[in-house]
């Protein structure tokens, strides 16, 4: 596999998503953690983050992605939920107990990471969604 193929593959962008570190004032851990304790309460971006993780799984699964428009469209919804969620879980947090997150080398490291490769994965999505003779009439 070439570079490329690896980066803009879904199950890279949903692993950098969920070992996203997440630093707060007396315990931190991965961004996967957050998501499971917070589905339980119902908590916004922990619904976001679910949904996108379910919304890549598909394109995980068919292994002719590039005859599948609709695994193209799921595949920028997933990625957009995801992005979301972790822009709603700092954002709406009016304590600021999480934002070490952004002070810390290694923390902060895997927040780029993940929305590098998030930005990457979504402009590949886009461009071949956008192909010409994609979509069939």
């Amino acid at each position: 596999m070439t570079l490329k193929n690896i980066i803009t593959h879904p199950l890279a962008v949903m692993i950098s998503f969920m070992i996203v570190l997440i630093s707060g004032e007396h315990i931190g851990g991965f961004y996967i953690i957050y998501l499971l304790m917070g589905v339980t309460h119902g908590t916004i971006h922990s619904l976001l983050g679910m949904a996108g993780i379910a919304l890549l799984v598909p394109g995980l699964l068919i292994t002719q992605r590039k005859q599948a428009s609709s695994i193209y469209l799921l595949n920028i919804i997933g990625a957009i939920c995801m992005l979301f969620s972790l822009f709603l879980f700092f954002f709406n947090d009016e304590q600021r107990y999480n934002v070490s997150t952004f002070y810390q080398f290694i923390p902060f490291s895997t927040v780029i990471l993940f929305c590098l490769l998030s930005l990457i994965f979504l402009t590949g999505n886009i461009r071949t969604l956008l192909r010409p003779g994609l979509i069939k009439k």
